[in-house]
């Protein structure tokens, strides 16, 4: 894996070289007690405001054994093990699973929604541990099945849609620890993907990304 440690945790440091936390306020298990509670209620407020309501129905969902998931061209679903601790890097991140389901990620993550242009992983991979779905595709000849996706993204919430050029096949399903890889964009299995794998990760979080990320696209 290229990049660079940056951060991890948000209140106190982290040394990467002494793989510590050092906080003269508080534990790190005390200050992650405190980063949960003020995102909960940063939640609420904007629940208030009407921009996240959807969003908490979504909060610490438990996991759901749906049992094989296949579409109708003969893909099925997968779980696989997460490479490489979770943490923030800059730069280039070379991931061994393609696409990835978790690991390294950038401290940037993508908006929810459709991406205009490709993302990097590193983004939408912060997607992932905030218990999104993301989709991806790679496919010329597909407008049809990308104004399905679209409107997918559209009708649910937790959802990005990117193109990305290493994709083995055309369309793919993408959680924290699990990808359904197609050539075929089948709507009902990509739904009970969805249904079954959203908001299922270490962090739930519906929140948009911090405002700089927009500006520094190495983040």
């Amino acid at each position: 894996m290229a990049g660079t440690v940056v951060e991890r945790a948000h209140f106190g440091q982290w040394f990467p070289d002494q793989r510590s936390f050092q906080n003269p306020l508080c534990s790190e298990a005390m200050c992650r007690s405190y980063v949960s509670s003020i995102a909960r209620a940063v939640a609420g407020l904007m629940c208030l405001f009407g921009s996240a309501c959807a969003s908490r129905e979504l909060a610490n969902l438990p996991e759901v054994d749906a049992g094989v998931l296949c579409t109708s061209c003969g893909s099925c679903a997968e779980m696989l093990p997460i490479e490489g601790t979770p943490v923030h890097v800059t730069g280039d991140i070379e991931y061994t699973q393609i696409p990835p389901v978790g690991g390294p990620h950038r401290g940037c993550w993508a908006d929810w929604g459709v991406a205009e242009s490709e993302l990097p992983a590193g983004r939408w991979v912060h997607n992932l541990e905030h218990g999104g779905v993301v989709l991806l595709y790679r496919c010329d000849d597909c407008e049809a099945e990308l104004e399905s996706l679209r409107a997918f993204v559209r009708e649910h919430p937790r959802t990005l849609l990117s193109s990305y050029a290493q994709l083995p096949t055309r369309f793919a399903a993408v959680s924290w620890g699990h990808r359904l890889l197609s050539d075929c964009f089948d709507p009902e299995l990509f739904l009970r993907f969805y249904e079954t794998r959203v908001a299922r990760a270490p962090e739930s979080l519906d929140a948009p990304p911090p405002s700089n990320c927009a500006r520094s696209p190495e983040l």
